[in-house]
């Protein structure tokens, strides 16, 4: 009975660590080779943006940017709050090919959820700029942006299937027959 119940430990334990190596492995990456980063308003630079009671209130044409990320960016998300529909959403990045913002290296965002969106890029960037929305009054209280993000998507469904898949192959293989091979009376026979 011991045998049995190391067994299911041991198939346990294995579920999960092919549910964090295989399934998270962007996650697991994303921890050991500190790709992802973080920075909050107090360290971003806010352009055509009036700062009062701890918010930010967009003037005209208003921007935010992030100096000297430096680095290959798969894609990066922007979090605010309060979260509302912010609309002609752009960004802009520099690369040694292009240095300055412009209009060559404009990519707009078509559609986003209140309050947060991400970005797919795949790109090296050394500076980002995201412009949220082009006309004046729209009220910033906190935001983030973050390079490269990696979230943990820990399924324990995923962990249930395959430990009753290790159950069902037991089951499959416990229950065949193993063939009784009777030599003597073969070679008898001949």
């Amino acid at each position: 009975m011991n045998k049995k119940i190391l067994y299911f430990v041991l198939v346990c334990i294995f579920a999960v660590l092919l549910e964090l190596c295989f399934f998270n492995f962007v996650f697991v990456r994303a921890v050991f080779t500190n790709e992802t980063m973080q920075r909050n308003e107090s360290e971003l630079w806010f352009v055509n943006w009036e700062q009062a009671d701890n918010r930010y209130i967009s003037l005209s044409d208003s921007q935010i940017i992030w100096l000297d990320t430096d680095r290959h960016v798969r894609s990066f998300r922007v979090e605010y709050y309060p979260p509302s529909q912010a609309s002609g959403i752009e960004f802009f990045y520099t690369n040694d090919l292009n240095p300055f913002f412009s209009a060559e290296t404009l990519v707009s965002v078509p559609e986003i959820a209140e309050g947060s969106f991400t970005v797919i890029t795949n790109m090296h960037m050394n500076d980002l700029r995201v412009d949220l929305v082009e006309e004046a009054g729209f009220v910033l209280e906190r935001v983030s942006i973050t390079l490269n993000p990696a979230d943990l998507d820990f399924s324990v469904s995923r962990i249930v299937a395959v430990i009753i898949i290790y159950l069902g192959i037991k089951l499959l293989f416990g229950i065949q027959k193993i063939p009784a091979y009777n030599k003597e009376a073969v070679l008898n026979e001949h």
